[in-house]
């Protein structure tokens, strides 16, 4: 075939094509009419070759339009079960609303946008639709346009808006909204048994129930609660500084007034200076303080006090207290289990049951802010306290009237009961009064990506398996009336919460502004859960974690200057061991004021092991087990404390920081603790402590307070001392009822204070020790020199290693020693005893005793005897001279 007839033939062939394809479509034309509105539907007729047809609206033109089709599934039946999407023309025939790729719109099933009148009608409009595409359509979609839809109340019912299986509800972001005309008896939506359910793209102004569902999701969904606004605290512009300095300051210690004879205060502006000297101090805590005026407030509302960031300088000052009084200006119990009564702590939990933390009941407050010192502390200490930073607040709005008798965490916004592989993703919560999402009992869910503002609680997780909340920002920080943002202090509410959680992926969370940033309890020591590369700004607690075996790492907190706990790691268990691991967390207050507070808080149960990470705290690290079996183990960690690195009572301790030093030194109020660094004191003496440290600045602060253990090591090779102390920097009290071995190792300090003598290195206390007790040193330095036994009431031969065995005499009237004739004398040589041999003697005078036998050994506890002997056929005279005695104690 030619080329001229094979194009003749194509074009032939298109030609006929085309005709064909003409043809079809005029057909297929004639088939489809057009209508303005469904809703006269019954008064058409149409030509029995017509199968499809269009609207230009529902029951109103522009709204609603779509397609409808004449088939099978067209029905009477149809009809009757859903009027609003099948109905019959005048000719007989049934026609349904026709999918587009799988979805329909609420608009044409009647659903009216922006129209308050409209509730009842939404509702219906909207159940329809999704009794349509469920039953009818298999599954599919129904599409939500721009516009707020109101819900009446009355409508939903108990029921709300069932969504059944295989349905997805999509609006357009950022302008779809669903909204209950009021607060409806239970939730707006529910999703009940019912599985591959989505809501996506809609704004949520009622609660929604997810139950016994499996492969749910919530996508860019916005929720919104109902609190009526952001602010929720009001400024009530007291100036606390004006209340100090009046003929109503007074002066006060820990059981009552003081005549200010070893206390200094001065005011200049807003600041306060306290002094305190040495007096006639015991071992105990001795604190003084300037106290203000009756500050007045208003018996009906509720108070939180902000101490802000600048408020303390420094160092040795006490914690702030706050009392309250009633009308009358007697003192009013604070509600919380305080010495004295109307003490008021603000990280103390509660005040009413165990939610908040507000000033309640009380017509007048006084603040009093002042100085301690002990005998493990340097004297003279100044600390400031600038009062224009407290900031007193009033709850306003929704948390004025909040209901107190339960924790309005305890009900949520998005709650899912039994619920299996559930998503929610890139959701946005606001104004939410209660927990965003809650989940009860459910397996393999995830909250991730989502934000959280100006809400009371964010996602709980109650009961869960292998749940995960990772990557989410939540921000619970309240509006003030001046446009500030600060955490709720009112309401201890949290972050994350939840109990009895197993497997769960709790990170890289951003959390503010919570009183408890993550509080998750798994209460089964079984259960093994993960908290890491969280970020985190509290008032109270970064996280309490505890109750299992928990891998915490990497986590960043930051606390208020009223905090409590950076992390709380596991509590008792009777039955079994409970392990935890906190590695490589950052934990800083953002200020101290001198509260209690404890850097990582934690009850050895088990073992909790301690690595790496840097600590800012009033406290660094506590151990509050009371189970001699447990073990806390510190491997590596930095530490800047504010009265104490290290509490320790009853679980045994082996630690190593990499370096302490001090931020503000103060007493944080409760803690007992004694001012020192390292405060070890357990009730058992079975426990042990092992101790390296291996950079340390005690400031103005002895190093350690050890009483009642039985094995203690310490190695310190880098100690850096500042500041005279009224006791020795190192200090054990031997057991009672046990002996105890002590080894002091490479404890070298560098360039100490010259007004302190090298026998203030250490003191093994005034308690006799138990027989079998025993003391070793070695390689320990104080400036470039050797350390002499630690002063205490021990038996010396129990001592061993290189301790400065050294005595001296100044004037030995020697005289003439006979031929073959011996001259003997006593001198104090501060460690000796009676099995030391090998003393070394030096004469004042250079070769004085050349050609005699000297000897030295020990003739008691603290004393040597010298011998000189001549040898020689002849006398020898010697006459008046010093004498230096040196020994180390063999090993």
């Amino acid at each position: 075939m030619t080329i001229d007839s094979l194009s003749r033939k194509l074009a032939t062939l298109a030609s006929t094509n085309a005709a064909a394809a003409l043809t079809m479509a005029t057909t297929a034309n004639q088939r489809i009419a057009s209508i303005p509105l469904f809703s006269g539907l019954p008064n058409t007729s149409f030509d029995s070759s017509i199968t499809a047809i269009v609207t230009g609206g529902n029951a109103a033109a522009g709204v609603g339009g779509a397609s409808y089709v004449c088939d099978d599934l067209a029905t009477s039946a149809l009809a009757a079960d859903n009027p609003a999407l099948c109905k019959m023309s005048a000719d007989g025939r049934y026609w349904r609303l026709a999918p587009v790729n799988g979805a329909i719109a609420a608009e044409q099933c009647g659903a009216v946008p922006n129209d308050t009148t409209m509730g009842t009608a939404n509702v219906a409009a909207l159940r329809a639709a999704l009794s349509y595409v469920s039953q009818v359509c298999n599954g599919g979609v129904v599409q939500c346009g721009p516009g707020l839809f109101t819900l009446d109340a009355a409508a939903l019912g108990s029921d709300g808006l069932a969504i059944p299986s295989s349905v997805v509800i999509r609006g357009q972001r950022g302008s779809t909204v669903w909204a209950p005309s009021s607060t409806p008896a239970d939730h707006m939506v529910t999703i009940t048994g019912a599985n591959d359910v989505a809501i996506e793209d809609i704004e949520l102004r009622g609660t929604v129930l997810f139950a016994n569902t499996s492969r749910a999701a919530l996508r860019r969904v916005k929720v919104v609660g109902r609190l009526s606004g952001t602010v929720q605290f009001a400024e009530t512009g007291i100036a606390v500084a004006s209340y100090f300095g009046g003929s109503g300051q007074t002066y006060q210690d820990a059981t009552g007034s003081i005549d200010g004879g070893d206390f200094g205060h001065t005011m200049a502006g807003s600041v306060m200076t306290t002094t305190m000297s040495g007096g006639t101090l015991g071992v105990t805590q001795q604190a003084r303080y300037v106290v203000s005026d009756f500050i007045p407030l208003n018996a009906a509302m509720r108070y939180v006090v902000e101490f802000l960031p600048g408020f303390l300088g420094g160092a040795g000052a006490a914690a702030p207290m706050i009392t309250l009084y009633d009308s009358a200006k007697a003192p009013l119990p604070s509600g919380q289990s305080n010495t004295p009564t109307n003490l008021f702590i603000g990280n103390n939990e509660s005040q009413n049951g165990t939610i908040s933390a507000a000033i309640m009941n009380a017509a007048y407050m006084k603040i009093a802010v002042g100085s301690f010192r002990n005998y493990t502390t340097a004297i003279g200490l100044a600390a400031t306290f600038d009062l224009s930073k407290i900031v007193i607040y009033s709850a306003s709005n929704d948390l004025a009237t909040q209901g107190l008798t339960a924790s309005p965490g305890d009900a949520a916004q998005i709650q899912l009961s039994s619920c299996t592989d559930m998503i929610i993703d890139d959701c946005d919560f606001r104004m939410v009064n209660r927990s965003c999402v809650k989940l009860i009992s459910c397996t393999s869910c995830s909250i991730t990506r989502s934000r959280v503002r100006y809400s009371y609680q964010g996602f709980t997780d109650d009961g869960g398996k292998g749940n995960r909340i990772t990557d989410n920002d939540i921000d619970l920080r309240l509006a003030t009336s001046g446009g500030d943002l600060i955490g709720n202090k009112l309401l201890r509410l949290r972050g994350l919460g939840g109990t009895g959680s197993n497997g769960g992926d709790y990170s890289r969370n951003r959390i503010q502004g919570a009183s408890w940033g993550i509080e998750l309890l798994p209460n089964n020591p079984a259960y093994r859960n993960t908290a890491s590369h969280n970020v985190i700004d509290a008032e109270f607690a970064g996280m309490s974690l505890t109750t299992g075996d928990w891998v915490v790492a990497n986590n960043r907190i930051s606390l208020c200057s009223q905090g409590l706990f950076g992390i709380e790691l596991p509590g008792a268990d009777s039955v079994n061991a409970i392990s935890a691991t906190a590695t490589g967390n950052v934990i800083q207050w953002r200020d101290f004021s001198g509260y209690l507070g404890f850097g990582i808080s934690a009850t050895c149960v088990g073992k909790v092991a301690v690595q790496g990470g840097f600590i800012r705290a009033p406290v660094v690290i506590q151990n509050a087990g009371t189970n001699v079996t447990g073990e806390m183990v510190i491997d590596g960690t930095v530490g800047e404390f504010g009265s104490t690195a290290l509490l320790g009572r009853d679980s045994a301790i082996s630690a190593r920081f990499a370096a302490l030093r001090p931020y503000v030194l103060c007493y944080p109020y409760g803690t007992s603790a004694s001012g020192t660094v390292i405060d070890f004191k357990p009730s058992g003496n079975a426990n042990p402590l092992s101790l390296r440290i291996d950079h340390l600045v005690p400031a103005a602060a002895s190093i350690t307070q050890i009483s009642n253990c039985s094995n203690v090591s310490l190695t310190m090779p880098d100690i850096r001392p500042a500041g005279y102390v009224t006791s020795q920097y190192i200090r054990i009290d031997w057991p009672t009822n046990a002996p105890a071995n002590v080894t002091l190792k490479d404890c070298n300090f560098i360039n100490p204070p010259a007004d302190m003598g090298r026998s203030q290195w250490c003191s093994l206390g005034s308690i006799v020790p138990q027989t079998g007790s025993k003391v070793v040193m070695q390689g320990n330095v104080w400036g470039l020199q050797k350390v002499p036994a630690p002063t205490g009431t021990y038996n010396r031969s129990i001592l061993s290693g290189d301790p400065l065995l050294s005595g001296y005499i100044s004037s030995a009237a020697i005289g003439t020693i006979a031929a073959g004739g011996s001259w003997t004398t006593t001198l104090t040589a501060f460690g000796a005893c009676t099995t030391d041999r090998g003393y070394d003697v030096q004469p004042g005078t250079p070769g004085a005793l050349a050609g005699l036998i000297v000897q030295c050994w020990g003739s008691s506890d603290d004393n040597v005897t010298v011998q000189i002997t001549n040898p020689a056929g002849t006398a020898r005279t010697v006459g008046t001279l010093s004498l230096w005695v040196n020994g180390l104690r063999p090993t």
